[in-house]
């Protein structure tokens, strides 16, 4: 598959697979990685229905963030929800990312707009 190739050597993202042992969940990773600005765009989907709400997320995304900090040595990890998905704004909030800013009517889905979340996870302070 070519275009995976292709996907797979751009240098400013990388993509993880979530697992339960050796089974397929979800995906994660990082996107608009900017090492002269030490920040980049997190994404994660658990795409299996089964799995979300027992904290899997939360496992996921507290890894990620470590490798954001620690491997990337990002400064800074953003990343945006819709608002009304009320479990993953309480989850983001607390891992310690905080609401940047709100765009109103920003996604179209089922008929309905809605708002959309800019939140963001500094590094801690040494």
């Amino acid at each position: 598959m070519a275009w995976f190739d292709n996907y797979q050597k751009v240098k400013n993202k990388k993509f993880f697979t979530i697992c339960d042992d050796n089974k397929p969940i979800g995906f994660m990773g990082f996107s608009n990685i900017s090492k002269a600005n030490k920040n980049a765009d997190l994404f994660i989907a658990i795409g299996e229905d089964d799995y979300r709400g027992k904290g899997n997320g939360k496992i996921a995304m507290e890894w990620i963030i470590d490798y954001g900090f620690n491997k990337l040595k990002l400064h800074k990890i953003n990343l945006g929800v819709i608002k009304d998905n009320a479990g993953a704004v309480k989850l983001y909030r607390s891992l310690g990312f905080v609401t940047e800013g709100k765009m109103k009517d920003e996604i179209f889905h089922n008929g309905k707009y809605y708002d959309f979340l800019t939140m963001a996870l500094f590094e801690k302070k040494k």
